[in-house]
């Protein structure tokens, strides 16, 4: 880029958000960065898709900044958005910024990279006066990687500054648990999630079914929006939770058949059809506990099918739907064990068509 451009660049102002739902972990942040109380390691834990990747980056712009704004009774950002580590930290290509992750064809992140990013940080910062070292999902790392690191959070340079990003808290050392300062990410509440998705052009429908499914995770909302789970949840309700419309037990176990073999396909019980099943099925059981305490509308995760959580309760009553979502999270815990999955499958759904069928 021209000297020029870079000039007329420089002189736009970037805004540098940090992602909603969060305003505490916000505030605790600013503040750490205006009072000059920089913890030299951070941990950011929490459900996947709920922004901590983000909120790294949106740290790592404050830290970097070349002319924040410090002065404590200041409100909005502390950043100024027109130096040129606002513009790099933006697009992610600032000189003191590192941002490891697992590689795509890889499942956790290695001891190469480990290796050289120990290498870059035995120099200096190049341009500010911090170098911010972002990991994303960290507790990838296997027991090698994840010694190596140690060293380095045992002895830091008093200018870098650690955020590591975990959905997996506890699968991370104790060691290196213990040297950062955890930041805990709660579930995004629904409205926010509702405001997400519509800004991504999603349907009202849509996005009440996929935020209310979702946990609280607008990654995972967007995720099911994107993989039409309006439409299988409906037909599985409609299949295995309506006690006007019992599937003959042939059919059961033939659906049953289908989700463990599409399991076995995945390899892993966090993803498929089948984990979004149980979702279905525990959300749906849900809804009709919700309904049988008065609880309409919104307040449900399938408001338009109110009259089927309605016959729902009718049927099973409050200890009955309890009883299920217990069998659900049961069998979705088993998908974690060495068991037999066509078998788990085909208890729940049968059990769940015993209840039903009554």
């Amino acid at each position: 880029m021209l000297d020029g451009d870079m000039t007329a660049l420089e002189n736009q102002e970037t805004v540098l958000s940090p992602p909603p739902g969060h305003p505490r972990l916000v505030q605790t942040l600013e503040q750490a960065v205006r009072r000059g109380q920089v913890h030299h390691a951070y941990l950011f834990s929490g459900p996947l898709g709920v922004g901590k990747f983000e909120m790294a980056q949106w740290f790592a712009a404050n830290l970097l900044c070349e002319e924040p704004v410090l002065d404590s009774g200041a409100s909005g950002s502390v950043t100024c958005g027109k130096c040129p580590s606002c513009h790099g930290a933006q697009r992610g290509e600032h000189a003191d910024l590192e941002i490891v992750k697992p590689p795509e064809d890889r499942q956790g992140i290695g001891i190469a990279q480990v290796r050289e990013l120990i290498r870059k940080l035995s120099y200096a910062p190049l341009r500010a006066k911090r170098r911010v070292i972002v990991i994303h999902e960290a507790s990838s790392m296997g027991e090698v990687p994840s010694n190596a690191l140690l060293k380095t959070l045992e002895e830091p340079a008093p200018y870098n500054v650690f955020i590591l990003t975990t959905n997996r808290l506890h699968s991370l050392l104790d060691t290196i648990r213990s040297r950062c300062q955890i930041m805990t990410f709660e579930p995004l509440p629904l409205a926010v999630l509702l405001d997400a998705l519509k800004g991504m052009g999603i349907g009202d429908d849509t996005a009440h079914i996929v935020a209310s499914a979702s946990g609280g995770s607008l990654g995972f909302a967007a995720e099911l929006a994107r993989e039409g789970f309006v439409e299988d949840s409906e037909r599985w309700l409609e299949d295995l939770l309506n006690p006007k419309r019992a599937l003959p037990p042939g059919e059961v176990l033939e659906i049953a058949a289908a989700f463990a073999a599409d399991h076995r396909k995945q390899g892993s019980g966090a993803d498929g059809d089948l984990s979004r099943l149980f979702r279905t099925l525990r959300f749906g059981l849900r809804d009709g506990l919700l309904v049988g305490e008065g609880l309409t509308g919104t307040e449900l995760t399938w408001p338009q099918k109110e009259e089927r959580s309605r016959s729902l309760y009718e049927k099973l009553g409050t200890g009955g739907l309890m009883s299920l979502m217990d069998r659900v999270q049961s069998a979705e815990e088993a998908l974690y064990r060495p068991l037999n999955t066509t078998l788990v499958v085909e208890d729940l759904l049968l059990r769940i068509r015993a209840r039903i069928v009554r």
